[in-house]
């Protein structure tokens, strides 16, 4: 049992969420912050950085009844708890009575104080469902008025603390929306600035012979060796090739920058159906990387859109899926890739292409799609705004975890992809 709204300070709590917040905002790349929406950026940031606000449902208020054996140190008498002292804290068999409320958020919230604190505060106990407080009956021959009124004076008193810590986690969300839109404002009008900045530069810019110039992505080294690490087993003495998370994170922000570049000019992928876009992908990876990039090759139980072997061992595999949904996305497609893997797969993709309106709801919904699958194991990171890292393990082996990102691109005008 806790004493609720106590305990952790709040306002660390709020400063650790913005500051997580602002912080994502200052990454965004510049071709991100130049391409964004506003409104719907706030949105999304505003979704993953806002309190998930408690919720106590008052008027389905109801009562449970059990036995316990209660410490008589706990008795409201002076004189009695005396005596349980001296009798090293003898216990009585006593009815308890529990009353509860359903609720819904972030239960954690239960745990912090405001700054302001009105001096009233209730013990409780909570689950995933339920919020209760609870009244122990010490006297048999207890008045039914006075214990009503004693329940009901609990509830009024928990009542005002809560709406009061309400309307606290309430202020910061509003604020937080103000302060994430008006970062947003600044990234984007600094990205703006930047630009115009480099475009009035007369001393021209040095420009690679062996690159495309259909359009520009993110900066483009020198082709990169492949980096494979030995990972031990836990069932062998044998260790297993994993690409390095360095490599591994350079492949998936070269597909992420090159993505960025579709999304920019619709001219590119316009008319072209999912292989074509691939193979560009593949394109600037192999310009990228020297590794041995194989498209639709052959591996496990299937084909598989982009593969990287190191030897004779599949250390990088990237499934390509115009968006079927959020059904499809959990209960086709990522079983799919899934199914490809062998225990030497640790390192895989999903890359997703958005034909449809609404951008910011289609990642939400991809996200809930990964979540809810029975893979999942948690989310890593957020390098972009459509962009999810995160740990999911083997049909085969529970505790064989493989590292997933999924990626999405907003390309409305490919009417001709195929699914």
């Amino acid at each position: 049992m806790i004493t609720a709204f106590t305990g952790n300070e709040f306002g660390d709590l709020t400063e650790s969420l913005t500051r997580s917040a602002m912080k994502e905002i200052e990454q965004l790349s510049e071709a991100r912050a130049l391409e964004m929406n506003i409104e719907q950026m706030t949105q999304s940031f505003h979704d993953r950085y806002a309190l998930k606000v408690i919720r106590i449902d008052f008027e389905n208020v109801y009562r449970e009844e059990t036995e316990k054996d209660i410490s008589l140190s706990l008795h409201p008498d002076a004189f009695v708890r005396a005596r349980a002292f001296d009798s090293n804290h003898e216990t009585v068999r006593k009815t308890c009575i529990e009353v509860h409320f359903p609720y819904e958020g972030d239960s954690k919230l239960f745990r912090y104080k405001t700054h302001i604190s009105l001096g009233l505060r209730t013990d409780i106990e909570y689950d995933q469902r339920d919020v209760w407080f609870e009244r122990i009956c010490w006297y048999d021959n207890e008045d039914p008025q006075e214990l009503n009124k004693s329940l009901h004076g609990t509830i009024n008193r928990f009542k005002a603390e809560y709406e009061y810590e309400l309307s606290e986690w309430n202020k910061f969300n509003s604020s937080l929306r103000e302060r994430i839109a008006q970062a947003l404002n600044e990234r984007k009008q600094k990205a703006e600035r930047t630009g115009k900045l480099r475009s009035a530069l007369t001393i021209p810019l040095k420009k690679r012979n062996d690159i495309p110039r259909t359009f520009a992505v993110a900066p483009i080294t020198p082709r990169q060796k492949l980096i494979v690490v030995q990972v031990p087993r836990k069932t062998s003495t044998a260790p297993e090739p994993s690409l390095s998370e360095g490599i591994y994170n350079e492949i998936l922000n070269t597909i992420h920058d090159v993505g960025l570049g579709f999304e920019r000019l619709p001219s590119i992928y316009s008319n072209k159906g999912e292989e074509d876009v691939r193979d560009m992908l593949m394109l600037f990876l192999e310009m990228r990387f020297e590794l041995p990039i194989v498209g639709e090759a052959f591996n496990r139980h299937g084909k598989t859109d982009i593969l990287v072997k190191y030897e004779s061992h599949n250390v990088f595999v990237a499934e390509c899926k115009v968006w079927g949904g959020e059904k499809r996305l959990r209960e086709t497609d990522i079983p799919q890739l899934l199914r490809y893997l062998t225990w030497r797969d640790t390192k895989t993709a999903m890359i997703v292409f958005v034909r449809e309106a609404g951008f910011s709801e289609i990642i939400k919904k991809a996200d809930a799609a990964v979540k809810s699958h029975p893979n999942f194991l948690r989310e890593v990171d957020r390098p972009s705004e459509s962009w999810i890292n995160y740990r999911l393990h083997l049909d085969q082996d529970k505790d064989k975890e493989v590292s997933m990102a999924l990626i999405l691109f907003h390309l409305p005008k490919a009417d001709t992809m195929k699914s």
